[in-house]
């Protein structure tokens, strides 16, 4: 079995074109063989200079984009309990 991982630049709208050049790339990648990258890497904790976040990391909304949210997060609840959760089981 011969696998390639190939990274393409699609052209909108043009399946054709994207399937030739998806297959080029295959092709190609299949002839100059794979190539293996090996590394020993050490897990662990790197201190940053940069800004530490006490609160959650997303943007302070504006008044819509807030009640939307809102909406939004009440209607999945409600959703879920209804279609997915078992009876009691989403407190």
């Amino acid at each position: 079995m011969r696998v390639a991982a190939v990274q393409l630049q699609p052209v909108i709208g043009d399946i054709d074109a994207n399937l030739a050049a998806c297959e080029g790339l295959a092709d190609r990648a299949a002839a100059e063989g794979a190539g293996v990258v090996v590394a020993d890497v050490e897990a662990v904790r790197v201190e940053t200079d940069g800004p530490k976040f006490a609160a959650f990391w997303i943007q302070e909304l504006d008044p819509l984009s807030k009640a939307g949210w809102h909406v939004q997060r009440w209607h999945g609840r409600r959703w879920y309990r209804r279609h997915v959760a078992p009876q009691g089981a989403c407190e």
